[in-house]
């Protein structure tokens, strides 16, 4: 464990911003995610909008 966070703060001390992936598409249209949406199809719908997401 140490190992690895002295490998992590290597990597920081040349890099000063780290962006991670959030979204896998553009945003969604408004609604797309809306609470009227039954919850399987929402699920669905998540896991195709943010599936770098757990």
């Amino acid at each position: 464990l140490r190992l690895m966070n002295r490998q992590i703060l290597a990597i920081f001390e040349e890099v000063d911003v780290y962006l991670s992936p959030v979204m896998g598409k553009l945003p969604p249209e408004i609604g797309f995610l809306g609470p009227d949406q039954e919850p399987r199809e929402l699920n669905k719908r998540q896991g195709q909008g943010f599936p770098f997401t757990p």
